[in-house]
């Protein structure tokens, strides 16, 4: 028994860590494949492969650690596990290229999930998730990623694509579990900071809500909730001025970007979704239950070369209804899940988390680039073991 408990220890700690590394890796691929002209294809390439074979290896890792476990599935759990399921035999159907190009392509569609179940059984064992050193290496480091590609200037039709910042914002239900207000609040300023490098503009939003929640649920009375609330604008305008001062266009070019969201439909996202929603309309009756494929819209015939930029639409035409119906599932699950949790810092934490998946599945993607939800994921496999277990 003390051997079994041994190995998921370092088992669940091995898994960790390349989770880190994969991120790491993740962000460099990426942005060597968009700075291809300068560094050349190759690096980018062996930088793909290593992150394939990382993603692999987390994905045996968790499913290994989870048998040996024994422990039973949460029923957010048994839900990704049918969505996996689902994923195999959509990935089977549809896949070109051979059993390594199928194996790739499944670590891509499914690596959420997984890392769910590691952080699940991890949870089990080590109660170290939660700690606030632990938090505050993951916004750290996810804040020097975002940096390095700031000063690196990788630019993509005149904006920027600082696609670290999401992992700070999926990374704030956390912030909310941790005694330490000092670093809870550091780790909010990382997201707002964050955010405003990226140019964001869900990003941004996500960041003001999770702000309102974090000083309504911090103060009991009416009049610490005012009080509280003009200390935040005090600090927002305070705020505006350093950044504005420090970050200059950068920081001009988000306000810029948030006044014209009337104007220019979400960068053009209501232009898309009709188009995703007109081709699904043209889909067969095979198409319409199965989906067309994974990654599929940014190939459809009037898509303009975009992904469809919601994950509901994206489901449903990647995945065809089954696949929409088992992402719209998650919610149902998270939902019941926050009803029935009674401790309120984590209920709050919870609540938070709900409302980051769905404004990011909204206006952008969560399991189309599966780094998007890993820190999510963290999070519900950490709430979902500590309740079962308590």
């Amino acid at each position: 028994m003390r051997l079994k408990f041994s190995l998921n220890r370092i088992l669940s700690l091995s898994t960790f860590i390349l989770i880190v590394i994969y991120i790491v890796v993740y962000f460099l691929s990426c942005q060597l494949l968009e700075d291809a002209y300068a560094v050349g294809m190759s690096e980018a390439n062996v930088l793909s492969r290593i992150r394939s074979i990382l993603a692999l290896v987390i994905v045996l890792a968790s499913l290994a650690q989870f048998l040996l476990s024994k422990r039973k599935l949460s029923r957010l759990g048994r839900l990704f596990l049918i969505f996996s399921v689902y994923l195999f035999l959509h990935n089977c159907y549809y896949s070109f290229g051979g059993i390594v190009n199928a194996v790739n392509l499944y670590t891509s569609m499914t690596l959420w999930i997984y890392i769910y179940l590691a952080f699940y059984t991890y949870s089990f064992y080590n109660n170290s998730l939660g700690n606030p050193r632990t938090l505050l290496f993951l916004s750290v480091l996810f804040f020097c990623l975002l940096l390095v590609n700031y000063f690196a200037g990788v630019q993509i039709k005149d904006t920027y694509a600082y696609i670290e910042s999401y992992f700070l914002i999926t990374i704030l239900p956390l912030a909310y579990l941790l005694e330490n207000r000092k670093i809870s609040n550091s780790i909010l300023f990382l997201a707002v900071v964050a955010s405003v490098l990226s140019g964001k503009r869900t990003g941004a939003i996500a960041c003001m809500i999770v702000l309102v929640i974090y000083v309504i649920s911090n103060h009991k009375s009416i009049q610490a909730r005012i009080l509280a609330f003009l200390k935040l604008l005090a600090l927002v305008a305070c705020g505006y001025f350093v950044l504005s001062t420090l970050l200059g266009t950068r920081f001009d070019l988000l306000v810029d970007r948030m006044m014209a969201l009337s104007d220019d439909g979400g960068s053009g996202r209501d232009q898309v979704f009709a188009l995703v929603l007109n081709d699904f309309g043209k889909s067969d009756f095979f198409q319409t239950i199965f989906g067309h494929g994974y990654n599929s819209v940014i190939n459809s015939a009037s898509s303009l070369g975009y992904s469809a930029h919601n994950e509901f639409l994206e489901t449903l035409y990647d995945y065809g209804l089954i696949g929409n119906l088992l992402y719209i599932s998650i919610f149902i699950v998270l939902w019941r899940n926050y009803r029935k949790i009674k401790i309120k810092k984590v209920k709050t934490a919870y609540l938070v988390s709900i409302l980051v998946f769905f404004i990011n599945s909204l206006f952008s993607h969560q399991i189309l680039y599966t780094t998007n939800i890993i820190m999510l994921c963290a999070f519900w496999g950490y709430c979902d073991a500590r309740l079962i277990r308590n």
